[in-house]
């Protein structure tokens, strides 16, 4: 169990890196500072408890799971505009840290587990649940009768 605010865990923690398919040099940089590599999200994504990263739809797929997620925020991000719910909604259902030196306290707070909000806020992202196959034969059937 983890103490929130204490730089101890009583837990072990296992760092995994994993990378965006067009971003190879991410592996590269993970293996540089010796931290073990996943290239199968869909493997990573079942065993995760917490998910650290940036911009990347990953995190709330994460929520959607049950696993937490922390966002991390860099100052050249603009707060004063809306990008969509990447940057400033969909970290609601999360946790966000603004400050390298707050990064290991924010990912001790977030083994502990997502707030309660995570997974409906994760869920919205998506849209409605279900009907998937008629979406996708419906989009299939419209461009292929564009000239």
């Amino acid at each position: 169990h983890c103490v929130t605010g204490v730089q101890t865990c009583a837990l072990p923690i296992y760092v995994v890196g994993h990378w965006h398919p067009r971003s190879p040099g991410t592996r590269q940089f993970w293996r540089s500072i010796g931290v073990d590599q996943c290239e199968d999200w869909d493997g990573l994504l079942g065993r995760l408890s917490v998910l650290v990263a940036d911009n990347t739809s990953a995190l709330p797929e994460a929520m959607a799971v049950g696993a937490s997620a922390v966002f991390l925020n860099t100052p050249d991000y603009r707060r004063d505009v809306t990008h969509g719910g990447r940057f400033w909604t969909w970290p609601r259902g999360g946790f966000s840290c603004d400050d390298p030196a707050d990064l290991t306290a924010t990912v001790l707070r977030a083994i502990d587990g997502p707030p309660p909000e995570a997974q409906d806020v994760a869920l919205s992202i998506y849209g409605p649940l279900g009907g998937a196959a008629e979406r996708a034969a419906e989009a299939i059937r419209a461009w292929a009768s564009t000239p």
